[in-house]
Parts: C-alpha cells; structure tokens; sequence
C-alpha cells in the first residue's frame, strides 16, 4: 500500500492499494472521514464502500485513472483492461454518441455510461458474444439485490443495457427476458401548509429562505429550481418559463405578485451574472447537494418530525395543496409538467382534506 497526497491541502492523505473483490481487480482508497471526497467518488467514478477491507473500490479504468489524477493528484498503481475490454472506450464513445442523437438529458447519459461501464468491466474476460441473461441476473443479484440499492437505481441500470445492447453492441441477450423488479408503492411525504409556513419561517438566509418559497409556489424540482435564469421569470404575464425539464419538456407557472416582490428584491440584493440562484463562485449555478443541506438545516430548526421529507416534498406538498383547495387534477398534472395523468393521481391519495370529506360506514352502524 501506498500512501498519496492529494493535489488540494484540503484533503486529507488517500491510500491506494490494489484489492480483489469477487475476483476482480480494483484500486482500493482509504482517507480519513471526508464528505466531499466520498461525494465526488461516488459521482464521478461509480465507486462502492467495501467494509472488509474499509476502502472505496473503483474499477481500474482509463476514466477513473484520469479523474483521480486531475481531481486529487494521485499516482496509481499500474492498470489495463482484460484483453476482451480492450475496446472499453471504443464502446462507450459510441454508446455516447447513440445518446446524443437521440438528444438524452445530460444526466441520463452521465448515469447510463457510468451503469454500462460497470457492467462491462464486472464481465471481466467474458466476450461480448458470450454474454448471456443468467449473467445480467447474477450481476444484478450481487450488485443491487445483496446491498440493498433502490428499485428505481436498478432500474435504470437495466434501462442502460437495454439501450446499449439494443443499439450499439449485439450479443446473445434476450433483451425482453431481463427481470424488472416491481415498483415499490410508497406514498409521497406532504407538509401540510402549517408546516410548509413553518419551515420557511425557521429558515433566516434571505436566498435560501427564496430559494425554498420558489420551490413551494412553482412545484418545482430541485434541478428546475437552479436552473433557472433572470430571463425565464415573465413579470408582465406573472409566469415563471421552465425549459427543458424532465422529459425535454418545457412548461409554465403562475407566479403570485407576493412571489414576484421577494425575487425582485432577491435579484436587486445578489445581481446574479447568469443563473438566478448562484453558489460562491458568480455565473455558476447553487450546487444539488448544498440545496439539499439547506432544505435539511431549515427542517431540523423548524422542529418537524416527518419522517421521509425531503426537499421533493416541496413540490408534492405544492400539488397536494393545489388539489386540496378544488384544483382539477388535469391543471395540477400541466404544472408539474407530467406526462403521465396516472403520476398526478397519486396526490389523491395523500390528500387529508379529501380523505376527511368520506363518510365511514361505521358510522352508520347500529350496536346501542
């Protein structure tokens, strides 16, 4: 094992070692506790926390090599591909390029390419030929099923070979035969408006104490949110524009005038250069993960106790109250921008005020 200082002192040292794990070849990396490392790990190089050896393992790649290099300065141990993954890249250039023809948001290509490189390097010396649906299963078993990932992280895993052995390499998959587990069922986490007022009033910032409002009032998800630039909010109509959501769909929403004052003073306070809610650095965005914080410290200091909220219980905490006050369905589902009415109905059933109209036919029971 070797020891390697990071490029930034702000890091702590990181120990590379080359570990085997299911027999496969990883580099593992150990540091001292560092949210900001393990996050980067995470995102960047579709790394997984290994407890016997108490180590990141990251697949000794080309890619994964380049970031740790640039990232934090690290020389690795020596590398290459098994014989059968030599056209690792070359696969994935073209699974890349697939998904810019078929104009694919940023971050569905990001994660798809991430998901295929893990799985063709978890084949290991198996030619693509070869591959068969009862490895695809193993893999999913070892990979998502032992520790426990989410249904939607391992469906978008299949999601990501389907599309890559569709469309860029052919071997013996039965594409149609690969199992897709069930969704689960869970129910949304709502605020009630109490609480919702609440939590903005527990939050003192003025920019992120707006930031939330915004979420709130627009039904927005959090990428809407810091994406949003000066130009997108129409103060003559009182709409906020919303362009390229999710699904490459762009949408509006009313904005309220009391909504209106607070960004006008928001904008007169900040001056942003591009993005309406800029971090430290101008012209750049507010990053996901410092959002998610701010979410989280006005939660805990508001004292609520709800158990699975999250910053997405904004928005649907907005389309449970919009549907709670008479809004039709039909213009609850526009706003949010689903394509789906079946998503919007789920608002039907965490809605207390609907709930609380159903008379019980207990009540009708005659036991005096």
């Amino acid at each position: 094992m070797q020891q390697l200082s990071p490029a930034s002192s702000s890091f702590p040292p990181i120990h590379v070692s080359e570990i085997r794990f299911n027999n496969k070849p990883y580099w593992g990396l150990q540091f001292g506790y560092n949210l900001s490392i393990s996050q980067k790990l995470k995102t960047n190089c579709n790394s997984f926390w290994n407890g016997r050896s108490k180590s990141w393992l990251l697949s000794p790649t080309e890619d994964n090599a380049n970031y740790l290099v640039s990232t934090f300065g690290l020389s690795l141990p020596p590398y290459r591909l098994p014989p059968e993954r030599s056209t690792l890249e070359a696969d994935l250039k073209l699974f890349q390029e697939y998904m810019e023809i078929k104009r694919m948001s940023h971050n569905t290509m990001r994660n798809y390419l991430n998901a295929a490189k893990l799985f063709l390097v978890e084949m290991g010396s198996k030619p693509l030929a070869e591959i068969t649906n009862p490895d695809v299963d193993r893999y999913f078993y070892e990979q998502f099923i032992k520790r426990k990932t989410s249904v939607s992280y391992q469906k978008m895993h299949i999601n990501a070979l389907k599309n890559l052995f569709e469309n860029v390499l052919h071997g013996r998959l039965r594409l149609g035969d690969i199992i897709v587990p069930k969704n689960d069922k869970a129910l949304p986490t709502v605020l009630s408006m109490s609480e919702v007022s609440q939590l903005l009033l527990a939050c003192t910032n003025r920019k992120h104490r707006a930031m939330l409002m915004l979420t709130y009032c627009c039904g927005l998800r959090s990428g809407e949110l810091l994406g949003l630039e000066p130009r997108h909010i129409d103060s003559k109509r009182k709409i906020l524009i919303i362009e390229m959501a999710k699904g490459r769909k762009d949408r509006m929403v009313p904005l309220p005038d009391k909504m209106l004052d607070i960004l006008r003073e928001h904008w007169r306070e900040t001056r942003p250069q591009k993005f309406l809610f800029e971090g430290e650095t101008p012209g750049k965005p507010y990053h996901a993960r410092s959002y998610q914080q701010v979410f989280k410290h006005a939660l805990l200091k508001s004292g609520i106790n709800k158990r699975g909220a999250t910053l997405h219980s904004l928005r649907h905490s907005f389309a449970t109250h919009h549907l709670e006050k008479g809004t039709d369905l039909r213009y609850i589902q526009e706003l949010l921008g689903h394509s789906n009415s079946k998503t919007t109905e789920i608002y039907t059933h965490v809605s207390a005020t609907k709930l609380s109209t159903l008379r019980s036919p207990f009540e009708d029971l005659d036991f005096k």
